[in-house]
């Protein structure tokens, strides 16, 4: 069988032999298998006919469970923790006037430099190519020097004269005209230029902005963005999508879209707080159920000049974290005090927090104190926190809650795990406090925490 195995064709070879074989007999015999004069229309509509009938009966490939390969911060991450990836396609939504364009230069810019951007960190320098349609040249340029000017005063380490630096950003990022081109054919000139472009200049990622200008469809129309993200009719032309061209030059596409419109100030506290706010574009909920992240941006409510970027979709892969430490999935941004076409980042402390956030962080804290206070050896679990809520002074929501936040910071709290067995001779974990000197629990901080594999550590 193994031998049988090493000598089988690829499914490529085997469309290859067969239409040789097919092309030959259509073209080259006549019909009783006597040799004839060439022709080349036979020969070609041969090679066309027998391709398609190989096409549509040929299996497609299988993957065993076991062949799959983790590529966490590999080759094909590029941006966070896995939020963007090569062969994938991802959007950032904003409405109109925010400064979506600014957004996309400063992050090629900023990318092709290793550097972060927006919250988002790129795990190497990579190129990107810029396909826009908002913007003049002259807009391009303002924007151009004044990120520059402004990162030159950030990351004072780098020479932004420099003629490496300059070579960096010369091949690094590059406009495309894909002025007039929607739908199918905009799809089919994107996958023209990557193909002739060789691999060793090839962009790791794509910017679209915005996707109505290039979309050539009815963005309500549920049939028409599945068909121009994932494949289908487009325009009466068969596509294989967006993400079928992302896969295939294995790049990433970042694709900007537009809320319906910009929010009244009423709305606007209610879009920020919406747990859906990845389906806040302009289009139908097919795009949102397409894409791998989302990231949409929105002046804040009362905060004049703040914007707060919420990333709804896949967010905790941009590792994100607030004053207090604890992971989030919003961050805030604003224009560069200076003036100048630049989004920096606001110092944590000074993020804004809403008067019922102040009033939950200290109900946690008192409630980390009660739980805490319970954890003597052997130890606590969830089901055991839960079952003496009530007796501590408080629901089991709440219980629970201190409990996993204690969990996810025991070397904080001075908790090391403890694995018993029960009557039933079944391993389970408990949580308890240990007497530590103040060397110790400094140095507990800094090792990272092992992983146990045990019903406990779904948190």
């Amino acid at each position: 069988m193994a031998d049988y195995e090493k000598q089988r064709l690829t499914d490529e070879e085997e469309d290859r032999v067969h239409a040789s074989i097919a092309a030959f007999s259509s073209a080259f015999l006549d019909s009783k298998g006597r040799l004839r004069r060439e022709d080349e229309a036979a020969l070609e509509a041969a090679l066309k006919g027998v391709m398609q009938i190989a096409k549509a009966t040929r299996r497609r490939p299988q993957k065993s469970i076991l062949d799959f390969a983790r590529d966490l911060l590999g080759a094909n991450v590029l941006i966070g923790k896995r939020w963007g990836v090569r062969g994938t396609v991802v959007m950032i939504v904003s409405s109109t006037g925010t400064g979506k364009s600014v957004v996309q230069t400063q992050m090629a810019i900023s990318f092709a430099l290793g550097m972060p951007c927006c919250g988002m960190r790129p795990t190497r320098p990579f190129r990107s190519w810029i396909i826009q349609s908002e913007d003049d040249d002259d807009r391009i340029a303002i924007d151009r020097d004044d990120i520059i000017a402004e990162m030159s005063e950030i990351h004072t380490s780098v020479d932004f004269t420099n003629a490496a630096t300059l070579g960096v950003l010369e091949r690094g990022v590059r406009f495309l005209d894909f002025t007039s081109y929607t739908g199918a054919k905009f799809l089919a000139e994107l996958e023209r230029e990557l193909a002739l472009t060789p691999e060793e200049e090839r962009p790791a990622a794509v910017f679209i902005n915005p996707m109505n200008a290039y979309f050539g469809g009815s963005l309500k129309e549920g049939a028409d963005c599945s068909a121009f993200f994932k494949g289908g009719q487009i325009q009466g032309k068969d596509t294989d999508g967006l993400e079928a061209i992302a896969k295939r030059y294995n790049v990433l596409v970042i694709i900007f879209g537009h809320t319906p419109k910009p929010p009244m100030p009423k709305e606007l506290k209610d879009w920020v707080n919406d747990p859906n706010i990845a389906y806040k574009m302009c289009g139908a909920s097919e795009i949102a159920d397409a894409v791998r992240s989302i990231l949409v941006f929105l002046p804040c409510p009362d905060e004049q000049g703040l914007f707060v970027f919420n990333a709804g979709k896949n967010g905790y892969s941009l590792g994100w974290t607030d004053a207090s430490g604890n992971t989030t999935t919003k961050a805030y941004f604003r224009w560069a005090t200076s003036g100048k076409h630049f989004w920096e980042e606001v110092p944590k402390e000074e993020w804004p927090v809403t008067q019922g956030e102040v009033a939950q962080k200290g109900e946690l804290e008192a409630d980390i104190a009660v739980v805490l206070a319970h954890m003597d050896a052997p130890g606590l679990n969830r089901t055991k926190a839960e079952a003496n809520a009530k007796e501590w002074g408080m629901g089991r929501n709440r219980a629970r809650k201190a409990f996993y936040a204690i969990v996810r910071n025991r070397a904080k709290y001075g908790v090391v795990t403890n694995i018993v067995h029960n009557e039933h001779g079944q391993a389970v974990t408990l949580y308890c406090k240990v007497q530590q000197s103040a060397a110790q629990v400094a140095n507990a901080q800094t090792q990272p925490e092992p992983e146990i594999l045990t019903d406990e550590i779904q948190i």
